[in-house]
């Protein structure tokens, strides 16, 4: 299910700009996560993720389910 335990392993790490994180077992056979920090203001800043996938069972598996993860990730 979608909705099961992942266990997650932080990887880079350089503050204040980024740090990533990888999905070690859970829904995807690959999740790989980079948080990005802009500067905008002082006191505010612009975070940029970028989340790279790999859907579960080959292609029919990205078929069936790359519009519920869009919007699970929009949401």
């Amino acid at each position: 299910p979608l909705h099961s335990i992942w266990k997650i392993e932080h990887g880079e790490y350089n503050p204040p700009h980024s740090f990533s994180d990888s999905l070690v077992k859970g829904t995807f056979p690959r999740w790989d996560h980079i948080h990005q920090f802009t500067p905008i203001t002082t006191d505010s800043c612009l975070l940029c993720d970028q989340i790279t996938l790999t859907f579960p069972g080959l292609k029919i598996g990205e078929l069936l389910l790359q519009k519920f993860v869009a919007k699970e990730l929009t949401r």
